[in-house]
């Protein structure tokens, strides 16, 4: 048999037919159709894994912006505006956050510190709290948690003398 007849013949098979094997029209398009369905589903599930991690990451990082806070206001000198610029500055990674150099809200980040009494009194710590709204990009993980999710931490640490 020559080239172009194995050519001409092979051109008739359906696509989805197996070497030297024939299946119906109607099951071409099946795997395809299987794949495309199965994607979606496992596309959703990995997106939401990032959003998932996302949020870790941001609580993480709040964490830690509440604790340089506290670390702030240890010393007995330090304002309250002077702790929450310092807490606003250890959180400008956070998508959203503004730069602001007194309490309250920056942006999406929410800053509050608690009266302090006096230095060395085990009774009155610094307490930094800190209150972020994290909204997830994943419209399944939206659906489920809603669209923003309030993330917070707060750091308390004893006033030194």
């Amino acid at each position: 048999m020559s080239e172009v007849t194995r050519w001409r013949q092979w051109r008739r098979l359906p696509r989805c037919a197996p070497p030297g094997g024939r299946f119906d029209r109607v099951e071409c398009g099946q795997s395809t159709v299987e794949f495309a369905l199965g994607l979606l589903p496992f596309l959703l599930i990995l997106v939401g894994i990032f959003d998932l991690g996302r949020g870790v990451f941001y609580s993480h990082l709040l964490s830690n912006a509440a604790r340089e806070g506290a670390r702030t206001g240890v010393v007995a000198t330090r304002t309250a505006d002077e702790i929450c610029a310092r807490a606003i500055a250890a959180a400008g990674s956070l998508p959203g956050v503004s730069a602001s150099t007194q309490c309250g809200s920056a942006g999406a980040l929410t800053v509050a510190v608690a009266p302090r009494g006096t230095a060395g009194s085990a009774a009155a710590p610094v307490r930094v709290t800190l209150s972020y709204t994290f909204q997830p990009v994943t419209p399944l993980v939206g659906q489920v948690v809603g669209n923003t999710v309030t993330l917070t931490a707060a750091s308390t640490m004893y006033v030194e003398e």
